[in-house]
C-alpha cells in the first residue's frame, strides 16, 4: 500500500513540474471508489492534459479557460476531444454534467491518456537543455505596430469595403518588407556568427565543438545570465530524475490501474443484476406435443449429419489433394456431379419419408401391348337366351357404370402424375447445361 502511494505522490510530483494544477495523491484514491469529491480535480486534470497534447504545453491561457470557463463548458471539451481521439467508454459518454458520479471513468480516461499520447515520453522531451539552442533567449522581438493595425482591423468589420480592402494591401506589403528584413538579418546573423567561430576557434567547453557558439560568448559577456541558467538546468535535472525514477515504478501504478478496472466492472455486474431483476421474464410454457416433435427432427437431422459426414470428409479430402492442378473445365464437371448426386439424394430421402401407401402412389404405371384374341363363347347363365338379355339385366349395368368411373378416375390421376413427372424432369434437366429434356409422346386414349 505504502509503494502504491508513493508512486502515485510522484505522478502528481510530475505532473505539477510540468505545469499541471496541483493535484493531490488522495484524490485518486478517492477516484477508485467513485467519490464524487473527486470529479472536480480530476475534470481540470483532463483538460489540462488534453491541451497539453494539444499544444505541447501548459501556459497560463490553459490556467486562464480552467478559471473562466464554466464546468458544463470543460466537461462538453474533454468529452468529444478524448472521443476525437478513440475513447469510446460508454459509461463515461453518459456522466451526469454535476459530476455527481463518474469520477472513476474518469481515471479510466486519465489512465487510457496516458498510454495513448505516451504523456511520460512527452514530458521528457520538453526536458531539453537551453544550451542546445545557439541563440535562446538573445533576442525578442514584439511588434506593437502590426498588433495594434491587427486590432483596428477587427474593429471594422462594419466599415466601407474599400477601406478594408486598403488595409488588407497595407499587411500585405508590410509581410513583404517584414520577409526582406528577416532574409537580411538572417544574412547578418550567420556572418557575425561566422565571425565569433573563427575568433573563439581553438577555445571550447564541449568535445564535439572546436569554438565557442553565439550563446557561450553572450554569457562570457554577462555573468548574470549563468545563474538564471543554472536554474534552469537545475530544474531540467531534476524532472529527468523523476522521469527516471517513474519508469521504475511505472508498473505499480498500472497494477494499481487494474484493481480500479475490476471495481469498475464489478459496478457494472451490479448494475446490470438489479437492472435484470427489476424486469423479470415470464417463462414460457412450451406444449409436449412441440417438444417431442423438436426432438424427433434432433435425432433425423443427427442421424443424416452422421451418415453423409463420411461423404463429406472425402470430399474435402479430395478437394485438398486435386485443387492444385484441377482445371476450370474439370472443375465444372465436378460440380454439376456433385450438384445431380445431391439432386439424386434428395429425392430419396423424400421418398424415403413418404408413407407406404403414398410410395406405391408414385408408381409410374407400365403398358405392355398384347394382340387382341379372339372372344370365346362363355356359357349364359340359366333363364338367359342372349348376350342382349344379360346387357339388360339390371345389376350388370351398375357394374359397366361403376367400371367406368374407375377408368375415368386413373385417367384423372394418370394425367396428374404426367403433369408432374414432366415438371420435375425440366427442374432436373435446368440443372445441368447442354442437355435438352424431350417429354414422351402423347397417350392415345383408350376407347
Amino acid at each position: 500500500m505504502a509503494q502504491i502511494r508513493g508512486t502515485i505522490e510522484l505522478l502528481t510530483k510530475i505532473l505539477q513540474e510540468n505545469g499541471e494544477s496541483t493535484v493531490k495523491a488522495e484524490t485518486f484514491r478517492l477516484a477508485k471508489f467513485n467519490d464524487k469529491d473527486a470529479g472536480k480535480p480530476m475534470l481540470i486534470l483532463l483538460f489540462e492534459l488534453l491541451y497539453f497534447c494539444e499544444y505541447g504545453k501548459i501556459d497560463h491561457i490553459a490556467a486562464k479557460a480552467c478559471t473562466e470557463l464554466t464546468q458544463d463548458e470543460l466537461f462538453v471539451y474533454v468529452k468529444m476531444e478524448l472521443q476525437k481521439r478513440g475513447f469510446f467508454l460508454r459509461e463515461f459518454a453518459t456522466l451526469p454534467r454535476d459530476l455527481s458520479t463518474g469520477s472513476r471513468e474518469m481515471l479510466l480516461a486519465f489512465g487510457w491518456l496516458m498510454c495513448k499520447e505516451n504523456i511520460m515520453q512527452k514530458f521528457m522531451q520538453t526536458c531539453t537543455s537551453p544550451l542546445d539552442d545557439d541563440t535562446t533567449a538573445l533576442y525578442l522581438y514584439q511588434d506593437d505596430d502590426v498588433r495594434t493595425k491587427v486590432s483596428n482591423l477587427e474593429s471594422v468589420s462594419a466599415r466601407d469595403m474599400s477601406e478594408r480592402m486598403q488595409q488588407l494591401l497595407w499587411f500585405n506589403n508590410k509581410l513583404q518588407l517584414s520577409l526582406r528584413r528577416l532574409y537580411s538579418l538572417q544574412r547578418q546573423k550567420n556572418i557575425l556568427k561566422h565571425k565569433i567561430h573563427e575568433a573563439t576557434s581553438g577555445v571550447s567547453l564541449s568535445p564535439e565543438k572546436n569554438h565557442l557558439s553565439m550563446l557561450e560568448v553572450h554569457m562570457l559577456r554577462h555573468p548574470e545570465l549563468l545563474k538564471k541558467n543554472l536554474q534552469l538546468l537545475e530544474q531540467d535535472n531534476t524532472r529527468l530524475q523523476n522521469l527516471l525514477l517513474w519508469s521504475e515504478h511505472e508498473d505499480i501504478f498500472w497494477k494499481w490501474m487494474g484493481s480500479v478496472l475490476q471495481e469498475q466492472r464489478k459496478a457494472a455486474l451490479v448494475s446490470d443484476m438489479s437492472s435484470s431483476a427489476d424486469s423479470q421474464l415470464q417463462e414460457v410454457e412450451v406444449p409436449a406435443e412441440s417438444v417431442a416433435r423438436l426432438q424427433s427432427s434432433h435425432e433425423k437431422l443427427q442421424g443424416i449429419i452422421i451418415k453423409y459426414e463420411t461423404i463429406v470428409d472425402h470430399l474435402e479430402k479430395l478437394w485438398q489433394e486435386k485443387s492444385q492442378g484441377v482445371s476450370e473445365d474439370e472443375l465444372d464437371e465436378l460440380l454439376h456431379t456433385l450438384e445431380l448426386e445431391l439432386s439424386v439424394q434428395r429425392a430419396n430421402m423424400v421418398s424415403g419419408s413418404l408413407p407406404t401407401q403414398q410410395q406405391h402412389q408414385c408408381v409410374e404405371p407400365r403398358f405392355i401391348y398384347e394382340p387382341k384374341k379372339p372372344a370365346a363363347r362363355t356359357s349364359l347363365p340359366p333363364g338367359v337366351g342372349s348376350p342382349s338379355q344379360l346387357n339388360s339385366a339390371p345389376h350388370v349395368q351398375d357394374e359397366i357404370d361403376s367400371l367406368q368411373e374407375l377408368v375415368e378416375d386413373l385417367e384423372k390421376d394418370l394425367q396428374q402424375k404426367q403433369d408432374r413427372f414432366k415438371q420435375q424432369m425440366q427442374t432436373l434437366a435446368n440443372r445441368f447445361t447442354e442437355v435438352v429434356c424431350i417429354p414422351p409422346m402423347a397417350m392415345k386414349k383408350l376407347t
